[in-house]
């Protein structure tokens, strides 16, 4: 009723998933992936602790092996990993920190020098529920080239938490740099959420930093692409490990339906997709009329991505450095011969972090999102016959237009509140 998954709606899911993928399946089924809805938290909780358990004793040693075992072992009990999807993480994480706030060691982050460094982009400026729909507004903010100017700013606390941030969001979209590079990345964003977590333990509370979920719900995804990305040859699709795929499919069918969302005309226009894609596959044709940024991640090409850079620090000493800059020490030491280093080591990676320029004429993608569907609500009654005997009431589609806008407000408010409920009921 709500959009939302409960125990009931996950226990058929996963039923259904064992039926279709465990006997003789016709795909090798290989992780879950699912957005940021708390219904899945459950089964965060069990994967993280098993993985970070792993991870405290063994570092990465290993860990590649360990996971094709725990794979193993799942399946044994029709049972699969689940990973969250970059994308939403990456979401809620713009919304702490532009529309909520963020908190380290008691005291709040300031944030403007993301405007200083941002100018006018609607990532930063635009705080309406509706931004939070978003896609690219997370990626024009947790990218190296950002990450620089947080440092010349000198606000270490901020550049502490948006470290393993970017970290991820590099691996999955960068344009330049090779496999070694990537796991190195991937490898501080472990360091650093495990930092993170550790740092909730030490204080006893669930939210310092991020919602204590957030983190192992990111911790989990990131060790699991790690392995598959190590083990990987040829082309890595990083997409392939979030939602954001699936759900370029679900605009597609939205809008074919044209707001007639019955089984039956949803099953016929994914009939329609299919046979249309089928045929420009044969014939070699892309008659895309719109373009969607893609987000979620690059295909990966080792002939093509190739920039592999040493760095002298290793992933751990990156955040036990980034650690002391910030507020949690009061000695910081002497720092700035890393600063210079890790400057000049992003730098370099930088060139290939993936830009989405938002400028003021980009504040109201989200409302015409909402009113893209209105458009296809009005052609589609506009377009069906009703008998003249029906109470057909102007006012009508106004309070439906405004119940559809309230519902999907109330469901992004809810988004990014259902981390701290969580940790509220825990």
């Amino acid at each position: 009723e709500n959009g939302k998954v409960g125990k009931n709606m996950l226990d058929i899911i996963n039923e259904k998933i064992a039926q279709t993928f465990y006997e003789n399946p016709l795909i090798d089924l290989q992780y879950k992936a699912v957005d940021g809805d708390s219904g899945y938290n459950a089964e965060f909780e069990e994967e993280f602790e098993i993985l970070f358990n792993y991870f405290v004793e063994n570092d990465m040693n290993g860990l590649s092996e360990f996971v094709d075992q725990l794979k193993s072992d799942m399946l044994q009990k029709k049972k699969w990993l689940i990973l969250t999807d970059m994308v939403h993480f990456l979401k809620n994480r713009r919304t702490q920190l532009i529309i909520s706030s963020l908190e380290l060691n008691e005291m709040q982050v300031f944030v403007e020098c993301l405007e200083n460094v941002l100018s006018q982009s609607a990532a930063i400026l635009d705080t309406s529920s509706l931004s939070k729909l978003q896609d690219t507004f997370p990626i024009e903010i947790f990218n190296f080239q950002v990450f620089l100017g947080v440092l010349e700013c000198g606000n270490y606390d901020l550049a502490f938490y948006l470290f393993p941030i970017i970290c991820w969001n590099e691996t999955a979209n960068n344009n330049l740099v090779g496999k070694n590079t990537r796991l190195f990345l991937m490898e501080c964003a472990l360091y650093g959420f495990s930092k993170f977590y550790e740092i909730q333990l030490s204080t006893g509370k669930k939210m310092e930093i991020m919602p204590q979920i957030a983190i192992k719900r990111a911790f989990s995804t990131i060790a699991l692409i790690w392995k598959e990305f190590k083990d990987s040859k040829g082309i890595f699709k990083f997409a392939d490990f979030g939602t954001m795929l699936q759900e370029h499919y679900h605009g597609l069918l939205r809008g074919m339906a044209k707001g007639f969302d019955t089984l039956d005309n949803t099953i016929n226009c994914i009939v329609k997709s299919n046979i249309v894609m089928d045929i420009q596959s044969r014939n070699g044709l892309n008659f895309r009329k719109k373009t969607r940024f893609s987000v979620g991640g690059i295909h990966f090409d080792p002939e093509k991505h190739t920039l592999d850079i040493p760095f002298e620090y290793e992933p751990k000493i990156i955040i036990e450095k980034l650690f002391q800059l910030s507020s949690y020490c009061e000695d910081n030491g002497d720092v700035d011969i890393f600063v210079i280093q890790l400057k000049s080591f992003l730098d370099i990676i930088s060139k290939g972090s993936l830009r989405i320029k938002c400028t003021n004429k980009h504040f109201h993608y989200g409302r015409r999102i909402v009113s893209r569907e209105i458009t296809n609500y009005k052609e589609s009654h506009s377009s069906a016959k009703y008998n003249e005997d029906d109470d057909v009431d102007d006012d009508d589609d106004e309070l439906y237009y405004r119940h559809e806008i309230n519902q999907i407000e109330k469901l992004l408010n809810e988004e990014e509140e259902e981390e701290e409920l969580n940790e509220k009921d825990n």
